[in-house]
């Protein structure tokens, strides 16, 4: 397919009245492995943890209560 022809076409669809929208590429979703999953949830319960932590050593929330069993 030549530059010229392609470019024919766009300025084809735009005078034709298409949308520019229409023109945009789509994007497929990523998904993700079972591993990276994994990992992402690992870092943010981590980060969750490590706010909280902070949140008790600065006194702007109390210590969770001890777990009994």
């Amino acid at each position: 397919m030549s530059c010229f022809y392609r470019e024919a076409v766009v300025f084809a669809r735009l005078c034709f009245g298409l949308k520019a929208e229409a023109l945009k590429p789509t994007y497929m979703p990523v998904f993700l492995t079972k591993k990276e999953r994994k990992k992402l949830r690992r870092q943010s319960r981590r980060e969750a943890w490590k706010e909280e932590q902070e949140k008790v050593r600065l006194g702007l929330e109390a210590p969770p209560e001890p777990k009994l069993r």
